[in-house]
């Protein structure tokens, strides 16, 4: 499959079928939007419009959530069409975040079966574990992430079987964390977290918590692993078959 007939596959699945847990899904003629109850948290899942109104299509969503009294996020993938939406996006207040490359690695039979697990990884089912997690995605990024744990702990209670969390400890404290996500009926998953303490890197627990997530996955059935990957992710991922398939970027709005 090429990259276009790939990019297209995960369209369908991963982005205008996305299932979103405590959120609303709003179609309209440009764009597939997920709106959450909180103010940050919405973004645009899929959109599809014609050069001659890509910035009245744009206005649109940012006059929506400004009315909804919501930041949003608009992520670009390198394949999406019209190639200068970006340049449109800044022009009319958006800030990017830092690029990622998207990759994706389609599962084997057997694959990962022969990889030996050496930390202390433990699957997380409970808030404190979510916690735990999260403790560690604030100290490698320091950043807050109170809506995230939120999120987490949500959805491992009302839909566990779309979600899986692990933690690596070292001596009962948590070193590094990640997650997979499951959209029901798709040939996807998704990788995400993948963050390891200072203090904890190069002992392996990385390449660890992306064998035990892919096996998993191949288990389920799952045919395509992807993740947005950071410029210290993609080395490790490439040795595990991953391959890059164009760059992706959030875009931030931020409604007051």
């Amino acid at each position: 499959m090429n990259t276009s007939e790939l990019m297209k596959l995960y369209y369908r699945y991963e982005r205008a079928n996305s299932f979103p847990f405590k959120a609303q899904k709003v179609r309209n003629h440009n764009t597939i939007k997920i709106v959450t109850p909180r103010k940050s948290g919405s973004f645009i899942a899929g959109y599809k419009f014609s050069t001659d109104n890509i910035r009245q299509a744009i206005q649109d969503e940012i006059d929506y959530f400004t009315e909804q009294r919501k930041s949003f996020e608009w992520k670009v993938y390198g394949t999406d069409e019209p190639s200068y939406l970006p340049t449109e996006l800044v022009s009319l207040g958006f800030t990017p975040d830092d690029p990622e490359a998207f990759m994706i690695k389609e599962l084997k039979d057997s694959e990962f079966d022969t990889l030996t697990l050496t930390g202390t990884i433990k699957q997380i089912a409970n808030e404190a574990g979510v916690n735990d997690a999260i403790q560690v995605s604030e100290q490698v990024w320091e950043n807050d992430f109170s809506d995230l744990r939120q999120d987490l702990t949500d959805r491992l209670h009302n839909t566990p079987d779309q979600i899986s969390l692990y933690v690596a400890y070292e001596n009962d404290l948590p070193v590094s964390s990640a997650w997979i996500t499951y959209t029901p009926g798709s040939p996807f998953a998704g990788l995400w977290g993948g963050s390891t303490i200072n203090e904890a890197r190069g002992k392996g627990y990385y390449r660890e918590l992306l064998y035990i997530r892919a096996a998993e996955a191949r288990k389920r059935g799952v045919k395509y692993l992807t993740v947005d990957a950071s410029d210290m992710s993609r080395p490790i991922l490439e040795k595990f078959d991953f391959k890059y398939i164009t760059e992706t970027r959030p875009y931030q709005y931020t409604v007051d």
